[in-house]
């Protein structure tokens, strides 16, 4: 095996353990629902479920997965206390193992409930499933203090939070009736690499690239 090629994928490695710093951060939001028909007519989605909340389960499950720049701009800013509002990188809905296009989305969060004590959070969007566009509204109420919001009012950063579980199983009305899942509900801190880095490690493995073309000269 010729001498240069072996020198160039020993530094090809060496490039490789240069360590990646970590760049800008998200943070992915998910959980769990059951979707039943609401208030469109026809059910143009196919739902199952007799519209109702009472009778829990019997609806369609769906998925939320929401992606969120941990230095994401509060859309309510100085509004509203105790209330945040961002507009995510990505967002994902699968119903019924279908995933719906969506437009227009936001993720919503209410720090401790004035009436009912608990905190929620929730995502609002405009959804296309079997060639229907309809407003989709989810909501998730979770253990009061699960996360902190200003009050009195100012711009707050997207919260982070432990792994936890609905306290509540209320239903979000409207077109499509929606109601959490007795399941975990997450918000990961998802690490993205630095581009710096990565460009540095391109630059590395091409400067032995032309390193070993000097040296066959």
């Amino acid at each position: 095996m010729p001498v240069g090629f072996v020198r160039l994928v020993i530094a090809v490695w060496i490039c490789a353990l240069v360590p990646i710093a970590a760049g800008a951060a998200s943070i992915r939001y998910a959980w769990t629902g059951f979707a039943e028909p609401g208030d469109a007519p026809g059910n143009p989605w196919g739902l199952s479920g007799d519209g109702s909340a009472v009778t829990q389960d019997d609806g369609t499950p769906f998925s939320v997965e929401v992606l969120v720049d941990e230095a994401a701009i509060d859309q309510d800013g100085s509004l509203n206390p105790a209330f945040a509002e961002f507009i995510p990188i990505s967002a994902t809905l699968i119903i019924g193992g279908t995933e719906a296009s969506l437009g227009s989305v936001e993720i919503r969060f209410l720090d401790d409930d004035p009436v009912f004590a608990f905190d929620d959070m929730g995502i609002q969007a405009q959804a296309t499933l079997l060639s229907t566009t309809l407003p989709f509204n989810a909501a998730v109420r979770l253990p009061i203090d699960t996360f902190a919001l200003a009050d009195p009012a100012a711009p707050d950063l997207p919260p982070l939070f432990a792994e936890t579980a609905p306290i509540q199983f209320g239903a979000f009305a409207g077109d499509v009736l929606t109601y959490p899942a007795d399941a975990p509900v997450t918000a990961e801190l998802v690490p993205e690499p630095s581009t710096a880095a990565l460009l540095g490690v391109g630059a590395c493995v091409l400067a032995a690239a032309r390193r070993r073309g000097l040296a066959q000269r």
